[in-house]
C-alpha cells in the first residue's frame, strides 16, 4: 500500500467547448498549469468516445471501443501526473446513450473524447511527486516520481474569445515552490520523440517485435520501436515500447502524451518512409 498526503492544494473549474479533444485539452491543461498530480471529475455531453476496459485473465487492456452519437457523460473520474516527462492522463468514463432496446450505459478507461460541453473540476496536489507505472498486472499505478512540478504564482482568469469575466479566485498565496535544480522541465505539448529518448526507455524494457506484415514481394516486415503509426484517430505516434502481449506503447507527436493500443485491432501497411523513420497506417479492423 502507497500513502502519502497533500497539503498544498488548488482547484480548477474547468468548461471545454463543442469540438475539442478532451484528453488532448487535459494534456495541454497539465502543461500550461505545471501540473504534477491533479485529480478531476467532470459531466457533460459529448458526440463520440473510445472506451476500453482491463482483462485481468490476460492482464491487459482490451481493444478499444467507440461510440457515437447522443452521449450523456454521466461520470469522469481519475488523475492527470506525467510519465516519463510527459502528460499522462488516467481516467475512467460511464457514458449513457440511447440504442434500439432504450437506453444503455457503458463505461471503461477513456481514451479519447470529442467534446459537446464538458464541465470539469480539478484538485490540484502541488506537493506530490507521483507518477504512473506499469506493474505486474499490467494496470499502471502510482509510484513515488521525481520532484513535484511549482505552482503557477496566481492562476489565470477565465477567459473567452470576445469576451470577457472577473475572475472569481480569490488571491492567495501560491504553493511553495521546489529550488529550481530539482524542478522538472516543462514539456512541449507538441515536441515528437527523439531515437535517443527511445533509447534510453528501451534500456529498462526491452522491446519486441509485436506485428508482422507481409510487403508485396513475400518478405516479413516488423513493426519496431520508432517507426511512426498513423492512427485514425490520434493522428501520428511514434512507438516506444512493444509488448509480447499484442500491445503497444505510443507517444502522440501533436500533444505528447502516452497511449497504449492493441495492434491487433488493425490492418497494419507500410507507407513511404518519413525523415528516416519507417512509417505505417493503421485502419481498424472492425467498429461497434
Amino acid at each position: 500500500m502507497l500513502v502519502t498526503t497533500s497539503q498544498a492544494l488548488r482547484s480548477l473549474v474547468v468548461r471545454l467547448h463543442r469540438g475539442e479533444d478532451l484528453a488532448e485539452s487535459l494534456a495541454g491543461l497539465i502543461a500550461s498549469q505545471r501540473i504534477a498530480v491533479a485529480t478531476v471529475h467532470g459531466h457533460g455531453v459529448l458526440e463520440a468516445v473510445i472506451l476500453d476496459a482491463y482483462d485481468a485473465r490476460a492482464k491487459a487492456y482490451t481493444d478499444a471501443r467507440t461510440f457515437t452519437g447522443r452521449l450523456e457523460l454521466l461520470s469522469l473520474e481519475g488523475h492527470l501526473s506525467t510519465r516519463e516527462g510527459s502528460p499522462d492522463l488516467y481516467l475512467h468514463a460511464t457514458v449513457a446513450r440511447d440504442t434500439g432496446n432504450g437506453v444503455e450505459v457503458v463505461g471503461g478507461r477513456l481514451i479519447e473524447a470529442q467534446v459537446v460541453a464538458v464541465e470539469l473540476t480539478l484538485l490540484l496536489h502541488d506537493d506530490l511527486a507521483l507518477e504512473r507505472a506499469p506493474e505486474a498486472s499490467g494496470i499502471p499505478t502510482w509510484r513515488v516520481g521525481g520532484a513535484p512540478a511549482a505552482a503557477p504564482a496566481k492562476a489565470a482568469p477565465a477567459a473567452e474569445t470576445g469576451r470577457s469575466r472577473r475572475s472569481t479566485s480569490p488571491d492567495r498565496e501560491p504553493a511553495p515552490a521546489p529550488a529550481p535544480s530539482t524542478s522538472p522541465r516543462r514539456i512541449e505539448a507538441a515536441k515528437p520523440v527523439t531515437l535517443a529518448e527511445v533509447a534510453q526507455q528501451l534500456q529498462a524494457m526491452p522491446a519486441k517485435p509485436e506485428r508482422a506484415v507481409d510487403d508485396d514481394e513475400g518478405a516479413v516486415l516488423e513493426v519496431a520501436a520508432g517507426d511512426v503509426l498513423e492512427h485514425p484517430t490520434f493522428g501520428d505516434a511514434t512507438v516506444v515500447r512493444l509488448s509480447d502481449d499484442d500491445r503497444c506503447d505510443i507517444k502522440l507527436l501533436r500533444s505528447g502524451s502516452f497511449r497504449t493500443i492493441a495492434l491487433d485491432y488493425f490492418e497494419i501497411v507500410a507507407q513511404p518512409a518519413r525523415d528516416g523513420h519507417r512509417v505505417w497506417k493503421l485502419t481498424p479492423r472492425h467498429r461497434r
